[in-house]
Order: structure tokens, then C-alpha cells, then sequence
């Protein structure tokens, strides 16, 4: 909370092997690796191979994140943009997730740079309005919703 965090390598949050809930709320968050994502949840070398991705609850409270969501075959994540919140990015380009699940209150905000794939979405603003589709398709469990 009201904190800077400044990342120079790779991604900015790696979640692999573990469950975990990540709070977020009015931070400044600075990517100057530009080929880093802002979120990564999959396997990687800790663990029992085919059951070590990662389970992610991700509530965002008056919170910008920009950057790339990347979700594996065996990992989760729930996404929460709360209180004037705004996300820039791609979500789960490759189409791989097990799941994501995004909430997303009447006063947040996203901005696709990608065709993105979820499981299921929230959304308080029924016509979508807070989505800005920037070109690119939104695939709720694999119907485009614009």
C-alpha cells in the first residue's frame, strides 16, 4: 500500500509452486524491463512437475497496473479491480490458463493491447463500458463479448 516498487528484470510478479493473495492498493508500480510481464503464474523447476503452477488472488484498490498477464495450463488466477482501479494489458494471450476469473467494479477499468482469454468475468457495468477493447477481442470462456 502507497508504496514504489521499481522492477529492472523479468516480471514483475512470478507466482510458481504456491497459493497466494496479493493486495495492491495506490502503489506506484515501474516495469523497465519491457519484455517482463507484470504477472507470471506457472510451473518452473520448484516442485512436483505437473502440479507446482500457481493459484493467485490478485485485489487491486485504487491501483494502475500496465503489463502482460501470463497464466499456465496448471495455474489460477482471480482478479479483483476495486475503487478506481485500471488494468493495461494482455490476459492470458496464449490462451492457456486453467482458470482466470476477473470482478470488476462500475469505477474500474480495462484496456486490452492483446486478444485476451478468461474464465469467467464480473463486471458491475452490465454494457461493458469500462472496457476499453482497444481493436482487440475479450473471450469470456470462449464466447468474444464485444
Amino acid at each position: 500500500k502507497d508504496s514504489k516498487i521499481v522492477n529492472n528484470n523479468g516480471d514483475i510478479i512470478f507466482v510458481t509452486n504456491t497459493n497466494t493473495i496479493i493486495e495492491l492498493e495506490n502503489n506506484e508500480i515501474i516495469n523497465n524491463d519491457k519484455s517482463g510481464n507484470f504477472l507470471n503464474i506457472a510451473a518452473a523447476k520448484w516442485g512436483t512437475s505437473g502440479s507446482n503452477g500457481g493459484a493467485v488472488t490478485l485485489n487491486a484498490k485504487n491501483q494502475k497496473i500496465s503489463g502482460n498477464i501470463v497464466v499456465d495450463n496448471i495455474s489460477t488466477l482471480d482478479l479483483s479491480l476495486k475503487n478506481g482501479s485500471s488494468y493495461s494489458g494482455t490476459i492470458n494471450g496464449d490462451n492457456t490458463a486453467k482458470t482466470i476469473n476477473i470482478s470488476l467494479d462500475s469505477s474500474s477499468c480495462i484496456t486490452l493491447t492483446g486478444d485476451s482469454y478468461i474464465t469467467s468475468l464480473e463486471n458491475a457495468d452490465s454494457t461493458n463500458s469500462n472496457i476499453n477493447f482497444n481493436g482487440y477481442t475479450l473471450y469470456v470462456n470462449g464466447v468474444a463479448i464485444n
